[in-house]
């Protein structure tokens, strides 16, 4: 059943497979949008509101250390840094590789990131990371107004 107003996902990947997992995973609940761009990213989630989250792919190394060359301006930590000071509300998820996660504890403890979530995505933890803080969820009827209780017959 589609929700009524779905809050929305902005994905900020460099890998079109997990651009493809983020869409299947979350399109039930969310109205996602999957950005190449950090400056794109930043500003969709600007324009989304206190009810959206924000998922960006860590960038995966090259053999020398350097970040492979895959994505468009800041990298995902710094993405995710400036979500967190012009869009406070917002729930920031950052997908990383098991290798990783030693460099991401400073930017989970400084409060950068609200969730790490594993690459490649397991579908149950992806989902926990994402909803994790949302309203649940109000399906839209066939007429599209969200369903309501009578006061009549709410138990006493």
């Amino acid at each position: 059943m589609p929700l009524l107003n779905p809050p929305r996902l902005v994905a900020f990947v460099v890998n079109p497979r997990t651009a493809r997992d983020i869409l299947r995973l979350a399109s039930p609940r969310f109205e996602v949008m999957v950005e190449y761009s950090a400056p794109a990213a930043l500003a969709a989630i600007q324009a989304a509101g206190a009810s959206a989250v924000i998922v960006a792919e860590q960038t995966p190394r090259c053999d020398d250390g350097h970040e492979a060359p895959q994505s468009t301006g800041p990298g995902a930590a710094a993405l995710l840094e400036a979500a967190r000071i012009r869009c406070p509300a917002v729930h920031r998820v950052l997908l990383a590789a098991p290798d990783q996660l030693p460099e991401l504890i400073p930017i989970l403890h400084g409060g950068t990131v609200s969730v790490i979530a594993a690459l490649p995505i397991d579908p149950k933890e992806f989902l926990a990371a994402i909803t994790a803080n949302l309203p649940t969820p109000r399906p839209a009827t066939a007429a599209g107004n969200p369903p309501s209780i009578a006061a009549n017959t709410l138990p006493s």
